[in-house]
């Protein structure tokens, strides 16, 4: 740095925190400067040309210049009131000493300092100081007067200048004119003054109601430099949303604090902001310090803070809210699958109650045959047929009128462990003929809940029963049983191959089947009897191998 860049840097830098007034105090270090080097120099020329003698001239300088260094000294303190007021009102009084004492020939050659100290009276003092020093200069330029002409002097009238009373009238006259035009400058200021006032007091508003509405937002607001994205201001909710304290986040960024779940969704918001300056309906997964994960809402905006761009995200936790739209998405399907299930259970009942006459007839047909050709070995496997396939058919007619008209259910609440008991009882033998063993651990833990218990057995011999088809001979099939919240599970598992994954948004569709000689009906009717007591069915398969299925009830 040039040694004027250093004095400028030590000029400006004084303790005054107020612009305006930094600004004076600028000035008037500089004025100050200019007036003892201007005062030093006319010194050296009144000695360099021999006629230096302790004059009025004299004293005024070297007072004035000690003036202006003692204000410098207070204003590198900080004293900006002492300083200004020291450096206007000394500086005003020399010089209307200086008038009254050296007459009206002093000041005339002496105007231009009052002139100068009337502008610095306008500018550091205001309008009462400027036209209480008008009024002094005036006072002592008729002391001056009356000196000259000998009014108060005992050894007469001191020789006058030419035209004294020409001198003070255009000196006072001068002195009103430059007050009247530093006056108007002064409303100008004062004015200016005032509209800074007041926008500094409107700024500090807007200041305290932004800083407000920050830290108290619901939503998660933070600002983060757009260069690196470091966090400069973080509010509350978004230390309570991320887990991360306000001291700790400030000077990291997301990236740091291991904010984003795919580091995709951080790249893809970037260039979101390049190309829009900013997010609108940006959806993310966001990580907790803590490890837990939700879906966010993520709105940000582009502006620049002192010249730097800046970034204003705004960020809402929606995972409650995408819940419930699916839980309400899931509803609307349940209800549209309902209402297409039960036009369809409506026609199939009707199918079905027509068809059940014809098979009695069969039936009956075929009990008189047996009746009449005996037990003839001949006829013996036709007869065995016709009975196996006829007693299939009503099994599936007595599906489809359960499916079409299920019948409606008492609810009372009861235990879940004895209904789980009795569905195994019945599907006892069963499961030894495929030599398949049957584990049930549901106990007293698995709650009571509201059911029509011959209804909900059907629902666990069914699920059992499908078990014990698809295990393989040695196999185990497990029911468990649990309560979680305010539901009820009751999990079967098998020991088969699973379900294909294909598969597994249809099981549940009536007529759905891949068993050889299945309906497809078995777990459309499970479903819709869980269904009745206001329960929900799961599907998967297990890791370790087998399906699951769980029916959940409300405790």
């Amino acid at each position: 740095m040039s040694r004027f860049g250093k004095l400028r840097a030590w000029v400006g830098d004084v303790p005054i925190a107020d612009p305006l007034r930094r600004n004076h105090a600028i000035v008037l270090q500089l004025f100050a400067g200019a007036y003892c080097v201007g005062a030093l120099l006319i010194e050296l020329a009144r000695l360099w040309g021999g006629s230096l003698h302790t004059s009025i001239g004299t004293v005024v300088n070297m007072l004035s210049a000690a003036v202006a260094l003692a204000a410098v000294v207070l204003l590198r303190r900080g004293s900006y009131e002492t300083a200004t007021a020291l450096f206007v009102w000394v500086l005003g009084f020399i010089q209307a000493l200086a008038i009254a004492v050296g007459g009206l020939q002093f000041s005339r050659d002496g105007l231009k300092d009052v002139a100068l100290v009337l502008v610095l009276a306008a500018l550091l003092r205001g309008r009462r100081a400027l036209w209480s020093f008008v009024g002094i200069f005036i006072m002592a330029m008729a002391v001056a007067y009356a000196r000259d002409r000998g009014f108060l002097g005992a050894n007469g009238p001191r020789p006058p200048p030419a035209s004294p009373e020409g001198i003070f009238w255009v000196s006072a006259l001068s002195f009103v004119i430059i007050a009247i035009m530093l006056d108007r400058f002064g409303l100008t200021v004062e004015r200016a003054l005032r509209d800074r006032e007041r926008l500094e007091r409107h700024l500090r508003q807007s200041e305290e109601l932004f800083r407000v509405a920050f830290q108290t937002s619901p939503d998660a607001m933070n600002i983060s430099r757009l260069a690196d994205g470091v966090y400069v201001a973080v509010n509350q909710a978004f230390a309570d949303l991320t887990g991360w304290p306000a001291s700790e986040a400030l000077g990291r960024t997301s990236a740091e604090m291991n904010l984003w779940v795919d580091r995709h969704d951080r790249d893809r918001g970037l260039e979101m902001i390049r190309r829009q300056g900013g997010l609108r309906a940006f959806e993310a997964s966001v990580r907790r310090r803590d490890g837990a994960v939700f879906l966010c809402h993520l709105t940000a905006d582009r502006f620049e803070l002192g010249g730097v761009p800046h970034l204003l995200t705004i960020t809402r936790d929606i995972s409650a809210q995408r819940k419930l739209e699916l839980e309400a998405a899931g509803a609307a399907a349940a209800l549209r699958r309902s209402e297409a299930m039960s036009a369809i259970g409506s026609l199939v009942a009707g199918v079905a109650h027509e068809v059940r006459n014809p098979i009695f007839g069969m039936s009956a047909t075929l009990d008189a045959m047996e009746a009449r050709l005996g037990t003839d070995p001949q006829q013996e496997p036709f007869l065995r047929m016709m009975r196996r396939e006829l007693d299939r058919v009503n099994a599936l007619m007595r599906d489809l009128l359960e499916y079409g008209r299920p019948p409606a259910v008492t609810l009372i609440k009861d235990e879940v462990a004895p209904v789980v008991a009795m569905a195994v009882r019945s599907c006892a033998p069963a499961a030894e003929m495929a030599s398949v063993r049957i584990d049930n651990q549901v106990g007293p833990d698995a709650g009571i809940v509201e059911m029509d218990a011959p209804r909900l057995a059907q629902v666990f011999q069914n699920l059992i029963e499908n078990a014990i088809q698809h295990s393989p001979a040695g196999g185990v099939v497990r029911i468990e049983g649990s309560r979680g919240g305010a539901r009820s599970a009751v999990r079967v598992l098998d020991s088969g191959p699973g379900f294909d994954p294909k598969d597994l948004p249809r099981i549940f569709e009536p007529f759905f089947s891949r068993r050889r000689g299945g309906t497809g009906l078995g777990l459309s009717i499970v479903q819709r009897i869980v269904e009745q007591h206001h329960g929900t069915l799961e599907a998967t398969n297990r890791a370790e191998g087998g399906a699951s299925v769980t029916v959940f009830l409300p405790v």
